[in-house]
Order: C-alpha cells, then sequence, then structure tokens
C-alpha cells in the first residue's frame, strides 16, 4: 500500500501507479521493495528508506531507465509518482526489443 493510503490521506489514481511499481520490482529482485509485519512497521519502513533496496545480483544488469522506471513508480511523494501516461510514454518501455 502506498504511504498516503496507510497514513488514511487522500489519494488519486497514483495508488495504482505505486502497486505497478511494487510488481515491476518485485518481479525483477524476487522480492518485495519493502515489508512490516503491520501497517505502522510497513510506513515507518517506507518513510525511512532512503534508496530502493535492489538485489545487489542484478542492480549491475538492470538498464538505467529500468531503474529510474521503480524510481519514479516508487516515489513515496505522490506529486512526484509518475502517473499512467508518464509511466506508458518512459523511454524504457519504448526501448526497441521490448516488443514495440
Amino acid at each position: 500500500m502506498t504511504p498516503e493510503v496507510l497514513q488514511f490521506q487522500r489519494y488519486d489514481e497514483k495508488v495504482d501507479m505505486w502497486s505497478v511499481g511494487a510488481i515491476l520490482f518485485e518481479l525483477l529482485n524476487g522480492y518485495p521493495p519493502f515489508c512490516g509485519r503491520n501497517n505502522v512497521q510497513l510506513l515507518q519502513n517506507i518513510k525511512s528508506c532512503t534508496r530502493l533496496p535492489f538485489s545487489q545480483l542484478i542492480f549491475q544488469e538492470l538498464h538505467p531507465d529500468c531503474v529510474e522506471l521503480c524510481l519514479k513508480l516508487l516515489s513515496t511523494n505522490p506529486v512526484d509518482r509518475f502517473s499512467f501516461n508518464e509511466f506508458s510514454q518512459h523511454r524504457f518501455l519504448r526501448r526497441k526489443g521490448l516488443g514495440n
């Protein structure tokens, strides 16, 4: 869940983009970007995170555009988080060899 949902704040469609980022991160790394035994601990872990915990086994192989995509989707500030349009137009998804 996004920080704004965990804090019972107003939210918009960008919460769905957070979910896309969390799924992308887990597909790449094999584990979720944030965890906690309960929602309070999960929120604390999200807020205290200074960088995404990419697996060092794969990080060197990830394209910088893929890393940026994860960072923009998992931005704790919804103002900075990608919208669907920004996500769908991102250069990583528009690269040749990705089914385009």
